[in-house]
């Protein structure tokens, strides 16, 4: 029986409010870059929204060390949110990254990082259908001058993203999961990088900048699956129009 939306990010959910604790991270990779663009163009009254902040490391440290006043944080988990910090001007909020509770044009900023892949659909063309539902309202919540600071990790091919979406589809369902070493309920589905460039253009974003490194997903070793894997991050500017500077390599 084919599931709905609904019980997929029902899914989902379940899956982040048992792994909460052990998930949630004081630091990722590309935080100090990310971090140093967000000093480097906010100003006083500028606000911030992470969409998937899991226990709020990143918002806290942008409010404590950049020019921004208010941070946002949403995620789909409650027992996540409950890990924050409770400090001035950061506000929290439970709901789906398909779902922003927010007006249109509300943010600075709008971040999020290695989230994408957790947004799952029946099929692996839904879930970029609806990664690219996400990146869109990312950029709709995004003033028109202001900036998308994006981090997501991605499979170079889609074979390679196919493989590994039908392969945990059907693992972590399995008694076979904890063998292979897949967490129960985890469903992942990767876009290509060229997927992911595509849906940010298409939202009307224009690239300004893109840092890729490269690293191999360690849960998949054990299904002897091992694609290289791309983290990108990116600072992309919400234009409707309005363009700075060009795609900048490094």
């Amino acid at each position: 029986m084919k599931k709905d939306k609904g019980e997929l990010l029902l899914e989902t959910r379940e899956f982040f409010e048992r792994v909460a604790t052990e998930y949630s991270s004081d630091s990722k990779e590309g935080d100090e870059l990310k971090l140093g663009m967000l000093r480097e163009l906010a100003k006083e009254g500028d606000s911030l929204l992470d969409i998937g902040c899991g226990n709020g490391y990143f918002i806290d440290r942008a409010l404590a060390e950049t020019s921004i006043n208010q941070v946002y944080g949403l995620d789909i988990s409650k027992a996540m949110l409950k890990l924050n910090n409770k400090v001035p001007n950061k506000y929290l909020c439970q709901a789906s990254a398909l779902q922003l509770p927010f007006q249109p044009h509300s943010f600075t900023f709008t971040h999020f990082d290695a989230m994408l892949h957790h947004v799952v659909g029946a099929r692996r063309k839904s879930s970029v259908e609806q990664a690219y539902k996400v990146i869109q309202s990312s950029v709709s919540v995004t003033k028109t001058n202001g900036f998308l600071v994006l981090t997501e990790r991605c499979i170079d091919t889609r074979i390679s993203s196919n493989l590994i979406f039908y392969a945990l589809k059907f693992l972590s369902k399995t008694p076979l999961a904890k063998l292979a070493g897949v967490a129960k309920g985890l469903i992942v589905s990767f876009l290509t990088p060229d997927e992911f460039l595509s849906g940010i253009r298409a939202a009307g974003a224009s690239i300004v900048r893109i840092e890729v490194t490269h690293a191999k997903p360690s849960f998949l070793f054990r299904l002897a699956l091992e694609p290289s894997c791309q983290s990108l991050q990116l600072s992309l500017e919400e234009v409707y129009g309005f363009y700075r500077g060009g795609v900048n390599l490094v």
